[in-house]
């Protein structure tokens, strides 16, 4: 079973209530330990090391043991805890059918942050949370980029919850495939940048031009250039 699964114990040392003995018969620093549980309930074995000033108590302990003065009780402690990663996503404001058009009309004049947005649309299709750690990777961005597109709302933060052991590794999937009418818009639009440095793509909500902006935004990241797309 993989080590975060597991449980640990802590021991717990306290007095044996059920029996009587003769305290003169115990050693100085055996008195010094019963002494420190007739003031606490319980004990940890690490804060029975310190009274007595040693790293290994369990000599003593035995010899209390045998004596019956003492009992010993484990307590059990969770180890594992659940993972929680960092994530963006675009902000509420922000998710309509022109949600595009309108962030790359408010980053024009800073290129950076404009270049964090469209890797995050890039991002998107396949990965389902966007981690802020990709997505400075992918971006080549700090955390006080991302932190800033966060204090513009244009980034929301959240906290994704996941299994600190994977099982089975997921495959990464591709931006989703363009239908015909899809990839005829496409290759117009790569018709149209041969000649004009804009190229406008009209259509009704729901038609599929944000699987077009995807597909043009990795084509333009992959050969490193930069350009605008709105919708109409």
């Amino acid at each position: 079973m993989p080590s975060v699964f597991l449980l640990e114990s802590e021991t717990l040392i306290s007095l044996n209530t059920s029996t009587n003995f003769d305290q003169s018969s115990l050693k100085d620093d055996e008195y010094l330990v019963y002494e420190a549980l007739q003031q606490q309930s319980s004990l940890k074995v690490d804060e029975i090391n310190a009274i007595i000033d040693t790293k290994n108590s369990f000599p003593l302990l035995q010899r209390l043991l045998d004596l019956k003065a003492i009992v010993v009780e484990q307590e059990v402690l969770e180890k594992y805890t659940p993972k929680l990663i960092r994530c963006v996503r675009i902000h509420s404001d922000h998710q309509h059918d022109d949600a595009l058009q309108e962030l790359l009309k408010s980053l024009t004049r800073s290129a950076k942050q404009r270049e964090i947005v469209l890797n995050y649309f890039a991002l998107a299709p396949r990965h389902p949370q966007i981690k802020v750690s990709e997505l400075k990777t992918k971006s080549n961005a700090t955390s006080t980029q991302i932190k800033a597109l966060i204090d513009k709302n244009i980034f929301e933060e959240y906290f994704f919850q996941t299994d600190r052991i994977q099982f089975d590794a997921s495959e990464t999937s591709a931006s989703k495939s363009l239908n015909e009418f899809q990839e005829s818009a496409l290759q117009e639009i790569d018709t149209s940048f041969e000649t004009y440095d804009i190229s406008l793509l009209h259509g009704v909500t729901s038609s599929g031009k944000t699987e077009i902006y995807v597909k043009k935004i990795e084509a333009i990241i992959a050969a490193r250039k930069t350009s605008s797309l709105f919708s109409s």
